[in-house]
């Protein structure tokens, strides 16, 4: 008889949490594991599941809790404290009907897919089955450390074992003994090296003679988009024919806007997204930085790039390193958290201090200008992405957590 895993999954666009997830689905013994998708959103993960032929369940009315430096709710910002008290509002209902659809589900065991689904994570122990939490963020620092110590106490105390997809989760998180890191995985049929990006670079625009700087993840302030626009008006000055493209970003039209924030631009007030392409306008870059807009083809992008850019500005795991390694890209990034842990400095690609976006630019310059040494990080790459980041060997990992988990539990039944 198969057993049963519930994965729950709590964003609703796509990104690399879906992703990573749907690879660990792809690679399982489905002789042995028969894997059942609940999303707290109806959209694009819940259809990439769909597409894939997974069992999907909708949970609208469960509400997850960020605390992740790419995600909080801020006290200071009025839109933050709404949402955090609509959190605390909706927090109690939220684990119950947790719990109701848990069991009324009956898996043999629950994997969350996010450090947000706390009351996902509370739903399972009161239903009684046995939770692994697979952390894909950094705990925000907050304000006093309040939320940041719950959170803590619940990954360390709540799950029967956790899963980090870097050592700067795991620290962060002050893991007690019951965490391993397993990178997240890299799809190398997906993600093959020998693509071309010629069609790819006709369709942005660019020349063959182009040098590219690819960012995926868009207008983000934690993907310090900023930071590398600022870096490329440095880099043009000494190659004319450097172009950066950033994915991920389509743009908000004004009739698209909320009513908060059309109030806010009346008073000059403009989200970042806003500050960068305006700060992009005011440098002279529209024909230097490209923005595509949303993208669901990463590979094509990564193949017509001579350097992927991964300038995160706090510390969380990196996607684009271990594809960016997948199809042999050199990478430079800032020392943070996450990315450093990928990223070994003169050997897959360059390192720089945080927010030091003089080195950056230099950085990407010197690999832009050295096609011997771009080649030599990206063939490091590609055999340090084939060691650490291969599917099956992340997935065998993995399942080892759940057939402990499934032994343990056994053996308590019996006594």
């Amino acid at each position: 008889m198969s057993i049963r895993v519930l994965y729950v999954h709590h964003a609703q666009g796509l990104g690399g949490a879906p992703l990573s997830l749907l690879y660990l689905l792809q690679s399982l013994d489905r002789s042995r594991y028969e894997p059942i998708v609940a999303c707290l959103h109806d959209g694009e993960a819940a259809d990439l599941f769909r597409r894939s032929g997974l069992e999907v369940h909708i949970w609208s009315k469960v509400s997850d809790f960020m605390h992740a430096n790419g995600g909080w709710y801020p006290l200071h910002d009025p839109r933050g404290m709404k949402a955090f008290a609509n959190r605390l509002v909706r927090l109690l209902p939220s684990i119950l009907r947790a719990k109701k659809a848990i069991m009324s589900i009956k898996p043999d065991l629950v994997h969350l897919n996010s450090s947000t689904l706390v009351t996902v994570a509370i739903g399972a122990r009161w239903a009684g089955v046995p939770c692994v939490w697979h952390v894909r963020e950094v705990v925000h620092n907050g304000y006093l450390g309040l939320r940041r110590f719950l959170l803590r106490r619940a990954v360390n105390t709540l799950p029967d074992a956790v899963i980090y997809v870097c050592e700067a989760s795991r620290t962060a998180l002050q893991d007690q003994g019951l965490g391993e890191v397993i990178y997240n995985f890299v799809d190398f049929d997906r993600f093959d090296r020998n693509l071309s990006g010629e069609q790819m670079r006709r369709e942005l625009g660019l020349t063959p003679t182009d040098k590219v700087v690819m960012l995926l993840g868009g207008l983000n302030k934690v993907k310090g988009a900023r930071e590398l626009v600022l870096a490329m008006d440095l880099v043009r000055t000494q190659m004319p024919n450097a172009r950066c493209v950033i994915a991920g970003y389509a743009g908000v039209s004004d009739n698209a806007l909320s009513s908060t924030r059309r109030i806010l631009r009346l008073f000059g007030l403009r989200g970042y997204a806003d500050r960068v392409t305006n700060l992009m306008k005011d440098k002279g870059l529209s024909d230097y930085v490209l923005l595509p807009g949303w993208c669901d083809n990463a590979p094509e992008l990564i193949a017509a790039a001579d350097v992927v850019a991964v300038p995160w500005t706090t510390p969380h795991f990196a996607r684009p390193v271990i594809e960016a390694g997948a199809m042999a890209k050199p990478v430079v990034g800032f020392q943070v958290g996450g990315v450093e842990e990928v990223v070994q400095h003169g050997i897959t690609g360059l390192l720089v201090p945080p927010g030091d976006v003089d080195a950056f630019a230099d950085a990407l310059y010197t690999i832009l200008s050295d096609n011997t040494l771009a080649h030599r990080l990206g063939e490091d790459g590609y055999r340090q992405a084939l060691c650490l980041f291969d599917a099956e060997t992340n997935a065998r990992r993995t399942v080892a957590v759940y057939e402990r988990i499934l032994a343990n539990h056994s053996r308590l039944e019996q006594q």
